[in-house]
């Protein structure tokens, strides 16, 4: 079990686990930069500071884990401890060790992770999300809710129209961008390396511009199949992205280096007879109901 303290804390906040573990759970602790009295070590900037790469840290502990044990690896975080413990536990995954589970603690919410279609469902806060959602668009009108086909978009559409006879297409042009062998890293991590994948795909991945070519292409279809209407669209940050640069002009590249500041829902107006690429016939259109 890796034992990680909380803002201000050290080793010696979990000195007495020993005598209540199981014997067979051996507890490793982990020493924050300018924590303790190491050899050598610098004190720490003041009373409750983290350390200044948090990134950096959690590389070299989990490098660190993997010198000291091949056992299946309970992480326990307590406060910063659990951030900590989470990017942790993502270094490990990288290197073909994952965790055997992560229990964390702490008063923030959980970091956001790059997924373009990871397993897992809603979490119980995207449960609750999907469900304010319905109850704000269900009675507004929309003639159909379009949604990517990425199964956490699917779940919410599901759960916030269940009951209703509103129809629900699927449809796989509404995609997060595939990022590759970035998928399933911090946001943190993610948000670095962005702006270098507008045309280049990220490796293993997509680029933002086969995100923003796809796009078009619905687009293209939903204004010959559902002009004059108003309709619901699901998808992820990426698609929204490509939307304010498709029908705002929005520059892709101030788009990708800003913040997401997420709230709940934007209006977008398709202009009548707006240009678009044909579609490819190999990818679904919008307005044919999903077989799934």
């Amino acid at each position: 079990m890796l034992l990680l303290p909380g803002v201000g804390g050290d080793v010696g906040d979990f000195s007495l686990w020993p005598r209540h573990l199981a014997p067979t759970l051996r507890p490793l602790t982990a020493r924050y930069p300018g924590r303790g009295t190491g050899p050598g070590e610098e004190p720490a900037a003041g009373p409750g500071t983290a350390p200044a790469d948090l990134a950096g840290f959690a590389a070299d502990l989990a490098d660190a884990v993997l010198l000291h044990t091949t056992e299946p690896l309970l992480i326990l975080g307590h406060s910063m401890g659990a951030l900590v413990g989470y990017e942790v536990a993502w270094h490990l995954q990288q290197r073909r060790r994952p965790a055997f589970a992560l229990h964390a603690f702490a008063a923030f919410s959980p970091p956001e992770y790059a997924s373009f279609d990871l397993p897992g469902k809603l979490s119980e806060q995207g449960r609750r999300f999907a469900a304010e959602l319905g109850d704000r668009r269900r009675d507004t009108g929309p003639a159909a809710v379009f949604v990517s086909d990425l199964h956490r978009a699917v779940e919410t559409a599901q759960i916030a129209f269940a009951g209703t006879s509103i129809p629900i297409h699927q449809d796989p042009r509404l995609r997060e961008c595939n990022y590759g062998e970035l998928n399933g890293c911090p946001v943190t991590v993610l948000a670095a390396e962005r702006a270098r994948h507008i045309d280049v795909p990220f490796p293993g991945g997509q680029s933002y511009r086969e995100v923003i070519e796809a796009t078009n292409d619905f687009l293209h279809d939903l204004g010959t199949e559902w002009q004059g209407r108003r309709v619901l669209v699901i998808a992820h940050s990426a698609n929204k992205w490509a939307l304010d640069y498709l029908l705002t002009g929005a520059s892709i590249e101030d788009l990708v280096d800003a913040p997401f500041n997420w709230q709940e829902g934007w209006h977008y107006t398709l202009p009548t007879g707006r240009p678009g690429r044909a579609p490819d016939p190999t990818v679904g259109q919008p307005g044919v109901p999903s077989r799934s």
